[in-house]
């Protein structure tokens, strides 16, 4: 889940504050107080998360509401986490962070090397 739907610590800290109390509409602005981020970056993640499908966003707000059995106890399991060991958490999340930067500049680097349809020695295909 760390990897894929909740990969930012703002997305975590959201996910946990509306876990911790389900029952709970969330709004931007009440949610970006609590857990003390600016309203934007909030706004940003509750979206990514109602795209993930682990919170439920209407007119009022939001609020914790994993669409699947397994999305809800992967997100609890989480929140737990979280709330226990809050050092590892993070120390997984950079970690995947760190694998991804490294993944995107193998990448580019090796995308750098790649022959395109008329180039030739570098002249670009053209004997002008």
């Amino acid at each position: 889940m760390l990897a894929s739907a909740v990969d930012s610590f703002e997305k975590v800290e959201v996910l946990v504050l509306a876990w911790r109390q389900p029952d709970m509409v969330w709004t931007v602005p009440l949610a970006a107080e609590r857990v003390r981020l600016p309203a934007d970056v909030v706004r940003v993640a509750v979206e990514e998360l109602v795209a993930g499908r682990l919170l439920v966003a209407d007119a009022t707000g939001y609020r914790f509401a994993p669409v699947t059995e397994d999305d809800r106890a992967a997100a609890v399991r989480l929140c737990e986490l979280y709330e226990t060991d809050r050092i590892l958490v993070l120390n997984v999340m950079t970690t995947l962070a760190m694998d991804r930067i490294r993944s995107s500049v193998a990448r580019t680097f090796a995308d750098a090397f790649r022959l395109r349809r008329g180039d030739r020695g570098g002249k670009g295909g053209s004997d002008a």
